[in-house]
């Protein structure tokens, strides 16, 4: 996408100076040169030909300053859509950018906010030491903890595979 819009401009610019190039005069010149030996008089000849031309082209009414101004605002035009390409291809990373950002926030959002399954149900250490329990009861590695608050009653009801017991030890407090 740039590399066209620079290639424009490039083009745009060659346009430029040949449309400027007919305000100044044209000058053209040739040259030829012709010799050589013919076989029955025994003579030698050699031609040289010059040939030079020059043109101007006055500009009364103005049409080849109007064609001249005419290219360069063409050419001002392209380079401004090479700005235009540059600005919106810088526009469109910035955004992306954002966006990007923006994800992974709400990223780091959802991966505070989902924890693995059952670890909310695991009291910290403070809860436990409120129980009284040590806190190596309430880890994972023990689905069920062996003891309770001590002076209180157990409690019989079957717990869930992945839940701390504390949680229907505060029905009984």
């Amino acid at each position: 996408m740039i590399c066209s819009a620079t290639e424009r401009i490039v083009a745009a610019r060659a346009e430029l100076a040949i449309t400027r190039s007919n305000l100044f005069p044209q000058v053209q010149g040739n040259g030829n040169f012709i010799g050589g030996q013919e076989n029955t008089a025994q003579s030698k000849y050699n031609l040289l030909t010059l040939t030079a031309d020059a043109a101007f082209q006055l500009d009364l009414f103005g049409r080849l300053r109007r064609a001249t101004e005419a290219s360069r605002a063409q050419l001002l035009a392209t380079e401004a859509a090479r700005q235009t390409v540059v600005l919106t291809l810088v526009s469109d990373v910035a955004a992306d950018y954002f966006t990007l950002l923006q994800l992974d926030l709400q990223l780091q959002i959802t991966r505070d906010t989902v924890t693995p399954p059952g670890a909310h149900l695991w009291p910290t250490s403070a809860p436990a030491a409120l129980y009284g329990l040590p806190v190596s009861l309430c880890a994972p590695s023990h689905p069920t903890p062996a003891i309770c608050r001590p002076g209180r009653k157990q409690n019989r009801q079957k717990t869930p595979q992945n839940q701390c017991p504390l949680s229907s030890l505060e029905s009984i407090t």
